[in-house]
C-alpha cells in the first residue's frame, strides 16, 4: 500500500512538474537583442580638468614617486625572532633538479602515432543561419 502511494505522489510531483514548466509567462520575452551596441553618453572636458591651478600645488611634486631598493634588515634572518623552537632552522630549500624519464618519451605509452606530426583541424564552413541577420538580431 505504502508503494502504491509513493508512486502516487510521483506521477503527481512530475505531471505537475511538466505543467509547471509549459506554462506560457506572459512579459518574460526579451524586447531587445542581446548582441545590441550599447551606446554610452560622451565625455565632457569641464573646466577643473584642464586648469593649471587646481593641479599645481607648491606642497605637492607631481614627478614620479620612486621607491628605495629593499634591503634585508637583521630581524628577517634572526632565527630567535621567526621560531621559539630550537629544532627549526632558517635553511634555505632546495630542491632535486627535474629528469627527463623513459615513459616520459616512450610512443607505447603515449601511442603509436609519431609526436612529430601536425594535427590539422576541418575548415569551418558559413552556414546559413550563422550569417542570417533575422536570427541574430530578432526585436
Amino acid at each position: 500500500m505504502k508503494t502504491r502511494i509513493s508512486q502516487l505522489v510521483l506521477a503527481a510531483i512530475f505531471t505537475l512538474s511538466l505543467v509547471a514548466g509549459n506554462v506560457k509567462a506572459e512579459g518574460t520575452e526579451i524586447k531587445a537583442s542581446s548582441l545590441e551596441n550599447v551606446k554610452e553618453s560622451a565625455l565632457e572636458v569641464e573646466t577643473w580638468m584642464v586648469n593649471e591651478n587646481y593641479w599645481v600645488n607648491e606642497n605637492y611634486d607631481m614627478k614620479l614617486i620612486s621607491e628605495t631598493g629593499l634591503e634585508v634588515e637583521n630581524w628577517m634572518i634572526n632565527n630567535n625572532f621567526w621560531s621559539t623552537a630550537e629544532s627549526y632552522s632558517m635553511e634555505t630549500a632546495s630542491e632535486a633538479g627535474l629528469e627527463l624519464e623513459n615513459w616520459m618519451i616512450d610512443e607505447t605509452v603515449w601511442g603509436t602515432q609519431n609526436v612529430n606530426t601536425v594535427e590539422k583541424e576541418n575548415v569551418l564552413n558559413l552556414e546559413d543561419w550563422m550569417i542570417n541577420q533575422n536570427i541574430w538580431n530578432r526585436l
